[in-house]
């Protein structure tokens, strides 16, 4: 096996030392390069073809449509001035019926398009008509055009949907107005059939191409006009295609892409509704047309980059196929890390759940009555607890550090604050041990400055607890200073203490991760050698360095430094909701709780009776978005994280509901306060977000603040 892979080693470099090697490893990044902008280029180009032709076909359907309303408006002149012309003749106005006639053609001959013009009485007979005598007018008393004005008195203008003329048997489609006599009664209508030829020719002297459609249709999805025209398209019924389906009835205009039922080609479409018509102008572009510059750039560009691809590849792979090996078994080993650092965030989040209930389920046990006795067993077990979340916490640092995703806040913090906020943390500690525990702050250390104050908060922590966990006898002191150089300013922490030290030679490996000093000393003292090296992580992406100065039997002193960039705004502190008791619980509040994880839902549920609440568990957000329609609640507790539909979808939708359930406050509740996790919640509408962990006192005053019982005057603002 040796001899293999020095035979490999070998092998590489002699490769690597061939002339044209660096060539062709540019030439390797040129055609991946290449291949990355073609494609990216043809999808470009392909989205901004159907893009264009998308807008280009909805602005060609709203300008036909305009011009369809204003036709339309044109006939509704003709009929009210065929209106004044039988007030007219029923005057006595006119002397004769020829001249009634007359004036009927005038009319018609100033709107080319209609066919015929004229009115009917009650019965549907035609009464005068501007004909020219060849085809008598028909009885119309049976039509749509005619019912619709004498069962609606308040119809107004009324368009039809297309039918075959009685008298000619030309598709027509016919405009009408209501006649009413003096009392109000029906007296009969005022009607135009209008010639479809006319809409055909304009259409055609529009349409941009040959395979390119213009329809105008009625909502009941019968074709009016249609250009080119198809034999048997014109009174054909399509009410069941996707425009008046699914498109009409969500917007008076828009754009899709369809399989045409006609002459079944593939069309890019835009339609708009004709205003205050029962009309539609649909525009339809062939997508094979569409996309023939598309095409053209493929064909031309395309063979000529895999011509150039395959043979740099080819080339490469000549002369690099041993480099290919090696590659791959590297690659094979970052998998085998990424997916042991999956692994590790996956268990450590599926551990972190139940140990959430451990913890709460003990503190809810430590405020009942015990005895002496199980009240330490209780103390015990909550301590063993929050010592494995410790661990659980440090992990999921880990993974977040090696995949890149380490997260920084920047706010105004104390650094007094924070130290003492440390210090306060590890004081029963120190004082169990019998150990001194103080902290030296310079004069010149600012109020605030600007930083993370939940990773400073940790750092110092965690040095603060390596001192106290190896010493024994002495103190622990922490120093902050303030150093001044050439342009820059930093903050100096120390941890010193009076421990056993650390021997030179193995103070090289304190920072590295799963690294402890001896068996006997990790045997002693516990930990999983993480701590150091997320602090490293930590003061280094904050800007800082870290460092030890130590001597076996004279002590370690740990510090580091970070930017000091002072600031003047409201000081952020670590964990200061949790000082104190929760001092206004609020009026009793329904509160609905879903949660997926049975632990979390008696945790939280005993929490909440145990303050005076009444709740309600549900286990998804569909049981949630139901029991919300069933019943009132105060304010919801939603977990992101469940099965079925999930609590960021659940919000959602809640956030749409009806006006009584949409501004009902939700609290969203994750294992994780992330910056994406907090975003998304917002993102989705939730009121507030509370992370796991779940702090009994944090959610009491979440309750109190957010619970509409409680604050009447809540508008569901979010």
């Amino acid at each position: 096996m040796t001899t293999g892979v020095s035979d490999l080693a070998r092998g590489f470099f002699r490769v690597a030392r061939r002339p044209g090697a660096t060539l062709a490893i540019f030439g390797l990044s040129l055609s991946v390069v290449a291949v990355t902008l073609f494609l990216a280029d043809l999808y470009s180009r392909h989205r901004a073809a159907i893009a264009n032709a998308q807008h280009s076909a909805q602005s060609f359907a709203e300008v036909l449509a305009e011009y369809t309303a204003r036709t339309f408006e044109t006939v509704d002149r003709a009929l009210l001035e065929v209106e004044r012309i039988r007030a007219d003749a029923n005057a006595g106005r006119y002397f004769t019926a020829e001249e009634v006639d007359n004036a009927l053609r005038h009319v018609q001959q100033a709107s080319p398009f209609l066919l015929a013009i004229g009115w009917s009485d009650a019965a549907g007979n035609p009464q005068q008509c501007s004909c020219d005598g060849v085809v008598p007018p028909p009885y119309i008393g049976d039509l749509l055009h005619f019912t619709a004005q004498r069962d609606a008195p308040n119809l107004g203008l009324f368009v039809s949907p297309p039918f075959r003329s009685p008298a000619t048997g030309r598709w027509i489609a016919a405009v009408s107005r209501r006649l009413n006599n003096a009392d109000g009664s029906f007296a009969g209508i005022v009607t135009a059939p209008v010639d479809r030829s006319y809409f055909t020719s304009v259409y055609r002297s529009t349409r941009p191409g040959p395979n390119d459609v213009v329809l105008l249709l009625s909502r009941q999805g019968l074709v009016i006009a249609r250009e080119p025209m198809i034999e048997g398209a014109i009174g054909q019924s399509f009410l069941g295609m996707p425009l008046l389906s699914e498109h009409l009835p969500q917007a008076e205009a828009g754009s899709y892409e369809v399989l045409s039922p006609i002459d079944g080609r593939e069309r890019i479409a835009g339609y708009k509704a004709v205003p205050d018509l029962p009309l539609v102008v649909l525009v339809a572009y062939d997508r094979a047309e569409v996309l023939q510059p598309w095409y053209r750039h493929l064909r031309t560009f395309g063979p000529l980059v895999a011509g150039m691809v395959a043979l740099i590849l080819f080339g490469t792979w000549l002369s690099f196929r041993m480099e290919a090996r090696a590659d791959a078994a590297r690659q094979e080993a970052e998998r085998a890390n990424r997916a042991k650092s999956d692994f590790l965030a996956g268990m450590s989040h599926e551990m972190r759940t139940p140990m959430t209930s451990v913890i709460g389920m003990t503190d809810l046990l430590l405020a009942s009555n015990l005895t002496v006795q199980q009240r330490r067993h209780a103390t015990l077990l909550r301590d063993a607890g929050r010592t494995l979340l410790a661990i659980i916490d440090d992990l999921l640092d880990v993974s977040k550090i090696e995949a890149g995703k380490l997260e920084l806040t920047h706010a105004s913090l104390s650094p007094s604050a924070i130290a003492e906020g440390a210090l306060s943390v590890v004081r029963p500690s120190a004082a169990a041990k019998g150990l001194e525990l103080h902290c030296e702050l310079a004069t010149d250390v600012p109020a605030s400055i600007e930083g993370d104050p939940t990773r400073l908060h940790q750092v110092l922590l965690n040095l603060l607890s390596n001192a106290i966990k190896f010493t024994d006898r002495g103190n622990v002191v922490m120093r902050i200073t303030r150093m001044r150089g050439a342009g820059t300013e930093e903050l100096r922490f120390e941890v010193a203490d009076t421990g056993i030290g650390i021997d030179l030679a193995e103070q090289h490996r304190l920072f590295q991760r799963f690294s402890q000093l001896g068996r006997s000393t990790a045997r002693q003292s516990g930990g999983t050698g993480l701590g150091l090296a997320i602090s490293r992580h930590l003061v280094e992406a904050m800007g800082g360095t870290i460092g030890v100065n130590s001597r076996i039997g004279a002590g370690s002193t740990f510090w580091f430094t970070l930017p000091c960039v002072e600031t003047q705004s409201r000081v952020e502190r670590v964990g200061g909701e949790k000082n104190g008791p929760v001092a206004d619980t609020g009026p009793r509040a329904r509160i609905l709780v879903a949660e997926d994880y049975v632990l979390i839902q008696e945790l939280i549920e005993a929490m909440l009776i145990d303050a005076g609440h009444e709740v309600v568990l549900v286990r998804n957000g569909i049981e949630a978005i139901a029991a919300l329609e069933a019943g009132d609640f105060d304010l919801v507790l939603m977990d992101v994280q469940m099965p079925g539909l999930d609590g960021i979808a659940a919000t959602r939708r809640i956030r749409a509901m009806s006006d009584r359930i949409r501004g009902i406050p939700i609290i969203a509740l994750t294992a994780y306060a992330t910056s994406e996790d907090v975003e998304l919640c917002q993102a989705a509408g939730a009121t507030e977000h509370l992370s796991k962990p779940i702090d009994r006192e944090k959610l009491l005053r979440l309750v109190a603040k957010w619970s509409r019982s409680g604050h009447p005057q809540y508008d569901g603002a979010t």
